[in-house]
């Protein structure tokens, strides 16, 4: 406690000084003038930092504090404003560089009266005792516009009373700490030990930001401050509650950067003949002979106090006790290794005689080892039992000693652990919070992005224990639950119809067709077809041995035939009449082709082939299909990433990298996917038809079928807990049924 006030300050380095530079500075008065003139304090946070400008940012807080306390200043009221117009007018260029954003507060605590002057947006916190506990209030208006050019734009003042904190940070500190958990550590820890606290939650961290703050505490009711705008005082209501926070900014646009032509040429001049006539080393004196200063960032780190010669002669009486500690530690240190490596020696000679038995040495070095050993034993028996009690006192006493640093250690760690832990779980639920309340009001975009950010958040969350994973698993499915709220995602009941498992097919299902009452499943290189009727649930299983390698399959609207695209452009029909797979005739009006995909619409079959980067209209032939032309007339995409199609008088094409290309009347229309979360990663199946207002997408890595509009806009998704990895897909769109073929069982669920 200095003259009735309490001062602590907490700092924290970040890693990465270039995204981030904290200067943090507080000057004690050492003369009786000085102590007049009260505490000067300075807090600076640079985001996009330059050596260049913190140096120029280390000499404006320099310049300010010794003009302050210069000692034939006594005009104390006006004559930090006078220093802060200087200031803007010679430091413009600090504000210009690129890409850099500068946070400012510099503040005088004279007695209990307090002036601030700031650029940006610091933290500064007033918290005063009310019969229900500490109150806060912020003294600094964020929503005040400031001049850009200058660097300190607005001063407040006001007076602390009995009991008061003053509270000032970086920008920073308030993603970590608010005001109401602020005020809560300073109201339930002593001001020192609240500034440890913070430190050491800031600390755990390891963010790539700097950090640093000041608590100030008036042992024993709060800041009476006047607001000045334009040097005119507003009206001022009564002090008597103290819950009542009269903060008075006074708008010193014109007080602090009066403009830049007057006395300019007088200005200029004397600011550089004081430049040149002032002698280095006279700077250096005045600021080593400065009062006691305690300063952080990359500029400075040292605790300045030169209380005149009193106070430099105990500091060079603590620097030579030093110096003589620290010789007779390293004296000590090194006669100790010399011990040992001298001990190592001469064991590794006696070891080498004894293995060799050089000389005769063998014999020579038992005898001399058993000497010792007898020796030792009688120095023991001889040392009397007090010593022997002080000796074993002394190891028990060491021991405790090193097991009590462990303790305190493992302690600290463990309370440091806890208290992350505790910032982000309260980081979280902060989040959760916001997200909820973006989504009452309609803004579904950012409530998503708040919400895959605590995702991510969640994701790190240690699960140590029991507790800690009962924490993690709540929060983990509140989470989800809001974002299948946002995401229109239905979890939907399914119904087995089918388990092809039975029937042991040859490798996995992997595509289904429907035909009437019937479903079909079949996969490239098994030689079976495997059926179930949906209305009698029976299945039967038809062989195609010699028409093997089955890729794709459609039916007509009619429901007369089924048409299986398989290897090397071939095409067979199963017919009801038939019950079995007959080829059919087709051919192309040019080389190349290698049909990948197909579907047929209004009894046309349209074929697709990458390797020509074309889609074939065919017409029906007695035999099959004709030669076929080429479909696509103009286009700006290519079709090798091609891996569905379907048509309902337009064609659609999914492709692997999760894209839709629209083509009408040959030529390729503009089409993007819109509104879909989780974005899709690996779609397989598209599917729609005439009769049909939607685009059915299935995704099984994901597990879901997405339902768009055909401009793209997204309408719901749907998924079950019970698909492990689906692998086609079947609309009934009359019934607003799909069926879902995944580890060789056919689901159904509605989407109604």
């Amino acid at each position: 406690m200095k003259n009735g006030l309490e001062i602590q300050e907490f700092f924290v380095e970040g890693s990465n000084q270039r995204a981030s530079h904290v200067l943090l500075h507080i000057a004690e008065p050492i003369t009786q003038n000085e102590k007049d003139k009260g505490y000067f304090f300075a807090i600076i946070e640079v985001n996009g930092s330059y050596s260049e400008q913190i140096s120029q940012l280390q000499q404006i807080i320099d310049d300010i504090e010794i003009k302050y306390y210069d000692e034939e200043n006594t005009d104390i009221e006006n004559y930090f404003e006078n220093i802060l117009q200087e200031i803007n007018q010679q430091s413009h260029s600090v504000l210009h560089y690129k890409d850099s954003q500068v946070t400012a507060l510099v503040g005088i605590l004279q007695k209990r009266r307090l002036t601030l002057a700031y650029h940006g947006n610091p933290n500064a916190y007033l918290f005063y005792n009310t019969k229900d506990g500490l109150r806060s209030s912020e003294i600094i208006d964020k929503n005040e516009q400031e001049t850009p050019e200058q660097l300190f734009s607005s001063v407040i003042e006001g007076e602390m009373k009995d009991d008061d904190y003053l509270y000032v940070a970086s920008a920073s500190v308030s993603e970590h700490f608010s005001p109401d958990r602020v005020r809560k550590i300073i109201q339930n820890k002593a001001t020192k030990q609240g500034a440890i606290h913070i430190q050491k939650v800031l600390d755990n961290l390891k963010d790539e930001y700097s950090f640093g703050g000041i608590v100030f505490h008036t042992p024993k009711p709060q800041i009476e401050i006047k607001r000045y705008r334009n040097t005119q005082a507003d009206a001022l209501g009564s002090q008597a509650s103290m819950n009542e926070l009269l903060n008075t900014t006074r708008n010193t646009a014109d007080t602090l950067s009066p403009s830049l032509l007057k006395n300019l040429k007088d200005r200029f001049s004397s600011f550089y003949k004081d430049k040149s006539t002032t002698d280095p080393s006279e700077q250096k004196s005045v600021k080593q002979t400065s009062r006691g200063a305690t300063t952080h960032g990359n500029i400075e780190t040292n605790f300045r106090s030169n209380k005149k010669n009193k106070n430099q002669k105990i500091s060079e009486k603590i620097l030579v006790l030093v110096g003589k500690s620290l010789v007779i530690i390293f004296t000590s240190i090194f006669f100790v290794i010399k011990k040992i490596i001298t001990t190592l020696l001469s064991w590794l000679i006696n070891i080498f005689y004894l293995i060799t038995n050089k000389s005769g040495q063998r014999t020579i070095i038992i005898d001399r080892f058993r000497n010792a050993i007898n020796e030792r034993r009688e120095r023991i028996k001889n040392v009397s039992m007090i010593s022997k009690i002080l000796f074993i006192a002394l190891i028990l006493i060491a021991i405790i000693f090193l097991g009590s640093i462990i303790y305190i250690k493992i302690k600290d760690n463990r309370e440091a652990k806890i208290a992350l832990y505790e910032t982000m779980i309260q980081n979280i639920s902060d989040k959760k919070d916001d997200a909820e309340a973006k989504l009452l009001y309609g803004e579904e975009g950012k409530a998503l992005e708040i919400l895959t950010e605590t995702q991510g958040l969640i994701s790190i969350l240690p699960q140590d224990n029991d507790t800690e994973i009962n924490k993690y698993n709540e929060l983990k499915n509140t989470i989800d639950e809001i974002l299948n709220k946002l995401q229109k995602m239905n979890s939907v009941p399914t119904e087995v119809i089918a388990d092809f498992n039975n029937n042991k097919p040859s490798e996995a299902l992997q595509k289904i067709i429907n035909f009437g009452d019937n479903i079909f499943a079949y996969s490239y290189n098994d030689k079976n077809i495997y059926q179930v009727n949906l209305i009698s649930k029976e299945t039967q299983i038809k062989s195609h041995e010699n028409q093997p390698n089955l890729i794709t399959a459609d039916t007509p609207k009619e429901d007369d035939k089924i048409v299986f695209l398989a290897k090397n452009n071939t095409i067979f029909e199963y017919s009801k009449s038939t019950e079995s797979l007959s080829a059919k005739d087709i051919s192309f009006s040019t080389s190349n082709v290698n049909l990948e995909n197909m579907a047929i619409y209004n009894r046309k079959l349209y074929t697709l082939s990458p390797s020509t980067d074309q889609i074939y209209k065919h017409s029906q032939t007695q035999t099959g299909y004709d030669r076929g032309i080429a479909w696509i007339t103009q286009k700006t995409n290519s079709l090798s990433k091609v891996i569905s199609m379907a048509i309902d008088g337009n064609v659609y094409l999914l492709t692997s990298d999760a894209k839709i290309l629209h083509f009408y009347g040959g030529e390729e229309k503009a089409f993007t996917i819109q509104g879909v979360h989780p974005e899709l990663q690996n779609p397989s199946k598209i599917w729609t038809y005439a009769n049909s207002d939607y685009l059915y997408l299935l995704e099984p890595s994901s597990k879901r079928v997405i339902l768009l509009d055909k401009d793209g806009k997204f309408i719901e998704q749907f998924t079950s807990s019970e698909w492990k990895n689906p692998n086609d897909m079947l609309v009934d769109q009359d019934n607003h049924i799909v069926y879902i073929l995944d580890d060789n069982k056919i689901y159904k669920f509605s989407t109604k």
